[in-house]
C-alpha cells in the first residue's frame, strides 16, 4: 500500500504521475503493472507501467522509469479499470515502450 502513493518519474527526471494502484498476477502473486495517474498534466489519464521497466526508491518516495518520457507517456493506452487486460492491450502497452 505504501508504493501507492510514490511519484513515478521518467526520462530527465519529469515528473509523469504517481502510483494510484498495483495490479498482481492472480497466478504468482507477483507486481505486473503499476497504474500511473497523470493527473491534471494529460487530463487525468491513467496508464500502465510494467514493473520490470520501474526501479522503486523507497527512500525518495518515487519510482524511476528510465528512458520513459512525457511523449511515450501520452500515446500510452488509457487504463479504465478494466476487468482484464487483454493480449491486443499489453501489446499496445509494450509497442510505446
Amino acid at each position: 500500500d505504501n508504493l501507492k502513493s510514490f511519484d513515478v518519474y521518467g526520462a530527465n527526471n519529469d515528473k509523469v504521475g504517481s502510483v494510484s494502484d498495483i495490479l498482481v498476477d492472480e497466478n504468482t502473486g507477483r507486481f505486473r503493472y503499476f497504474v500511473v495517474d497523470t493527473g491534471f498534466w494529460i487530463f487525468g489519464k491513467k496508464v500502465l507501467l510494467p514493473v520490470g521497466r520501474a526501479n522503486i526508491s523507497y527512500t525518495d518516495g518515487r519510482i524511476y522509469a528510465s528512458g520513459l518520457t512525457k511523449e511515450q507517456v501520452e500515446s500510452l493506452p488509457d487504463y479504465n479499470s478494466l476487468d482484464r487486460i487483454d493480449y491486443d492491450y499489453e501489446e499496445q502497452v509494450r509497442g510505446v515502450y
